[in-house]
């Protein structure tokens, strides 16, 4: 059962934006931070530039399509005349691989770098440029942000929770064993 999903559905261009900017820069704060988060930040850009080609979509025809390859989206924006960076050339196919990056997968293995930030960048703001700037998003000053109904907010300090140790930290039962010295008298 395929159909395409309706501004009369109650779906907004807007609200697509706001997550597309927001997975955009969670990819960003990642693949900054570790090669252990270039995964995640592959399938937050991944996510990021489908959300953007959805909200174009939806803006220019009113609906878009139960879909989520990139290459896909792009061609049907393709047919309504959008553009994508000159220098965009793989970027779709790769960020589809990136969407497979959400489960490890016995073979093959996608692979990502740093090297591969850039050129999403790129094409991620060649689409935001398409974006009508009155449906754009605004950056908001309070200390809460709305997105749709919801309210994301930082909330007061607590009591704190162990936090998450990198993996060269993680101790396997091997490595617990081969650390066991042994006295004798």
């Amino acid at each position: 059962m395929s159909h395409d999903f309706r501004r009369t559905d109650g779906y907004e261009p807007g609200a697509f934006l706001e997550a597309a900017r927001d997975h955009m820069r969670s990819s960003l704060v990642l693949f900054d931070a570790s090669p252990y988060c270039y995964d995640s930040a592959g399938y937050l850009a991944h996510l990021a530039v489908e959300l953007l080609m959805k909200a174009l979509l939806l803006e220019l025809t009113g609906s878009f399509p139960r879909e989520h390859s990139v290459r896909r989206l792009g061609k049907r924006l393709e047919t309504l005349g959008a553009t994508f960076h000159p220098n965009a050339g793989r970027i779709p196919e790769l960020l589809d691989e990136f969407n497979e990056l959400r489960y490890p997968r016995p073979a093959p293995e996608v692979e990502i770098g740093d090297d591969d930030r850039d050129p999403i960048v790129q094409m991620y703001n060649s689409l935001w440029a398409a974006v009508p700037v009155d449906i754009r998003p605004t950056t908001p000053t309070s200390r809460f942000v709305t997105k749709g109904t919801r309210v994301l907010m930082r909330r007061p300090k607590g009591p704190s929770n162990e936090a998450v140790q990198p993996a060269s930290r993680i101790r396997r039962p091997a490595d617990v064993k081969r650390n066991v010295r042994t006295t004798r008298g």
